[in-house]
Order: C-alpha cells, then sequence, then structure tokens
C-alpha cells in the first residue's frame, strides 16, 4: 500500500517543510505526514482521526505525535482550532487573513477572504464600542447542503 507521504512529489514535500519550518518544528517525516493529512480537507478533523487514518494507511506515527505536532501548527498560525461536540478538531488553513464559516450540522468549513467580515467587524467596533479579534471570528449556522436536505443545527427550532 502507497502511503499519504509516498503519494505527495518532491515539490509537495519541499512545501510541507517549508511549511513545518516557518512554524518553527523540525520538518520529521512524522511530522509531515500528520500536516499533509490535514491538506485538503473541508471538515475539520481530531488528532484521534488524523491518528487513525495515518494508522490505516500503514503509517507508524504515535499518538502523541500527532497532538503534539497539531498544537504546534495551531500556536504557529498554521492549522486552526474548532470546537465540535466537546472535542478538539484541526484543519489547515490557506495564508492569509481569513475567516470561518462553519456547519453546525456537518461540521464543514468554509474560508472566506477577510475583507467582508473585516468591514462587519469594524462596524461592531463603532456600533457596540467593542473591539472584535478578527483572529477568533468563525461564523456557525447551517450550509446550504444542511438546508436543502432540512437538517437542522442544535437548538434550531424552524
Amino acid at each position: 500500500m502507497m502511503s499519504i507521504h509516498q503519494r505527495r512529489g518532491p515539490d509537495q514535500q519541499r512545501e510541507l517543510i517549508g511549511e513545518l519550518r516557518a512554524a518553527g518544528l523540525a520538518p520529521t517525516a512524522q511530522r509531515r505526514l500528520v500536516l499533509d493529512a490535514l491538506h485538503g480537507h473541508d471538515h475539520p478533523a481530531s488528532a484521534i482521526a488524523i491518528y487513525q487514518r495515518l494508522r490505516a494507511d500503514g503509517q507508524a506515527v504515535g499518538l502523541t505525535t500527532v497532538y503534539r505536532t497539531l498544537h504546534a501548527l495551531a500556536d504557529a498560525g498554521r492549522v486552526h482550532v474548532f470546537h465540535r461536540d466537546g472535542e478538539l478538531t484541526y484543519r489547515h488553513c490557506r495564508d492569509g487573513p481569513h475567516h470561518h464559516l462553519v456547519c453546525e450540522v456537518c461540521g464543514l468549513v468554509v474560508e472566506r477572504s477577510g475583507d467582508t467580515v473585516t468591514r462587519w467587524l469594524q462596524q461592531v467596533r463603532a456600533d457596540e464600542d467593542f473591539v472584535p479579534n478578527p483572529q477568533h471570528s468563525d461564523l456557525y449556522g447551517v450550509c446550504g447542503t444542511c438546508l436543502r436536505a432540512d437538517r437542522r443545527a442544535p437548538g434550531d427550532g424552524r
């Protein structure tokens, strides 16, 4: 079985190495596996889910390594941490200012450019005499797919 890590070409490996170094982490093979497991997913994943995904792919990575790598990447701003059903979940984010639209039903996360939300946060600041932290402005609701399927967010009494 070909591993996640082995499917990546040299260019992608260089990107992973650069991203880990930018986060202040040595680009070990196991850390590259953890970071690679986060790339390209619209739904955040728990450390356990990432660990299980890697183990199912035949990778010899420890759960402690997964947790430590995720925490270090989060501290460096390379992944975003979400709280879902009492559990921390992680999602790789693009560079640059952006905000998240988070579906409370299915967990889908959509990144939006910072402009629209930044204007809204500036309005909140002016109207409410309150200074919002733009680094933590996730907006929770229900995505279109769940709306069309008539699935509801917890506590939604429609």
